[in-house]
Formats: C-alpha cells, sequence, structure tokens
C-alpha cells in the first residue's frame, strides 16, 4: 500500500478511539510550563503564610503559657504561705496546750507537797 493509505488508515483508527466531537488539541509547551510555575509559586507562597501563621499562632500559645505559668506559680506561693501561718498557729496552740498541761501539773504537785507537808 502506498503511504497515503497508511496515513488515512492511521488517522482512521485514531479517530475511531476518539469521541466524535472532541477536537484534538496541540499542547502548548510554554502555557504548560507557566501553568506549573503558577502553581509551583502558589503552593510555595502558601506553604510560607502557612508557616508564618503557625510562628505567630505558637508565639501566642507560649505567651498564654507563660501567663499561665506565673499565675501558678504564683497562686502555689498564695497556698504555701497559707500553709505556713496555719502550721505555726498549730505550733503555737500545741506550745500552749503543753504550757497548760505544765502549769496543771505543777500545781499538783504543789498540792501534794503541801499535803504532803501538812500530814508531817
Amino acid at each position: 500500500m502506498s503511504k497515503k493509505k497508511l496515513i488515512k488508515k492511521k488517522g482512521k483508527n485514531l479517530k475511531s478511539f476518539l469521541p466524535g466531537k472532541i477536537k484534538v488539541n496541540l499542547i502548548d509547551p510554554i502555557t504548560v510550563i507557566e501553568k506549573t510555575k503558577n502553581k509551583i509559586d502558589n503552593y510555595y507562597t502558601n506553604f510560607v503564610k502557612n508557616r508564618e501563621k503557625e510562628k505567630r499562632r505558637l508565639e501566642k500559645k507560649k505567651i498564654i503559657d507563660q501567663k499561665k505559668e506565673e499565675q501558678r506559680q504564683k497562686k502555689q506561693a498564695q497556698i504555701e504561705k497559707l500553709n505556713k501561718i496555719k502550721e505555726e498557729k498549730r505550733q503555737i496552740l500545741a506550745q500552749q496546750r503543753l504550757i497548760i498541761e505544765n502549769e496543771k501539773q505543777v500545781r499538783k504537785n504543789e498540792e501534794k507537797r503541801r499535803k504532803i507537808g501538812q500530814k508531817e
């Protein structure tokens, strides 16, 4: 067969695979490169923006955590101060009880001495 007939046959075979209304467009390499470049550029700019947002979010979170930690430490210091005061009061009361008990014991001892002294 001649070349023209082979080309026509190949063309018919190609057309049989494609639906009738679809046009085969040639791909323009410049537009493909530009589109790809734009996609990559958009991806990179979004990546940078997201990284900046993440940095700001982390900084805010760090500041908030520092404030919470300071408040927790302040509260803990107040609790310790109150506990110290309570402990001191408890010790003072315990000492007062001991003093009262000692005074009672001293009185009893004196009364016993008096009784012993009176009996003699």
